[in-house]
């Protein structure tokens, strides 16, 4: 995953940190004893002063930690695009959001009318910035799912049924939480009926661990399902027991 690259980006700042204070340390004491030889006469002690500031900023340097980046316009994978909304992308969606078998888990109804559907991507369009992150998943151009954070840390997604067992959604998600991560997200969750086996086996592939069970009412059908509760934590956040609650 991405968030692999990070850990070893991190390891990179602190060795290099390290070398240079071994590199600062080395050259005091070469500059100590210079200054032992041939005092502090004149500007030699202005001389040291600038030489131990510009010797800390550079260790500081060394030891600086990459940031958090900014929200992507899309993202790429082997065979996909992950992009943000358009308009254009109604139809397609619609499409996937009218089947009742793609939506047989999901916690609204199909969508009867492309007003609906119009109405749904307006949404994604006009949505907080601060609280979520949501692409459309594209494969040669051709609209398949829809994935991302709806609200902050939880993920949801959503892919054609003609491209289901294809890989697609692990290749999509992966890409997904690896940039989640790196946007500074210290764990991300997901939700889903304990009896969509298939959602189930894909997060668990994710590396996402079941930290709840529980009865929820399934707001397009009206009855209680038993729902999971799964969390992701990025490399070396530890196991679930080890976290605090959510």
């Amino acid at each position: 995953m991405e968030t692999q690259k990070i850990a070893s980006t991190n390891m990179g700042h602190r060795q290099r940190g390290t070398l240079r204070l071994a590199i600062v340390l080395f050259s005091l004491l070469i500059l100590a004893y210079a200054i032992a030889l041939i005092g502090w006469r004149g500007g030699y002690g202005l001389v040291v002063a600038v030489c131990l500031i510009a010797a800390v900023s550079w260790v500081a340097d060394g030891y600086k930690q990459p940031g958090p980046i900014g929200r992507a316009r899309q993202i790429r994978t082997k065979r996909l695009t992950l992009r943000r909304a358009v308009l254009g992308d109604v139809p397609a969606m619609h499409a996937i959001l009218s089947d009742a078998e793609t939506l047989r888990y999901w916690d609204s109804p199909p969508h009867q009318s492309i007003e609906q559907t119009e109405t749904w991507i307006a949404h994604l369009l006009d949505a907080d910035d601060d609280n979520s992150d949501e692409f459309i998943v594209l494969r040669d151009g051709e609209v398949i799912g829809w994935l991302g954070a709806k609200h902050y840390p939880w993920i949801t997604y959503m892919f054609a049924r003609h491209v289901w067992d294809q890989g697609y959604a692990t290749e999509a998600l992966s890409a997904f939480t690896g940039y989640m991560f790196e946007r500074g997200l210290n764990l991300q969750c997901a939700v889903t009926d304990a009896a969509n086996a298939r959602s189930l086996a894909l997060l668990h592939r994710l590396g996402f661990e079941e930290y709840q069970r529980g009865p929820l009412t399934h707001e397009a059908l009206g009855v209680e399902i038993e729902s999971v509760s799964l969390v992701l934590y990025p490399p070396g956040g530890g196991p679930v027991a080890n976290q605090p609650a959510l």
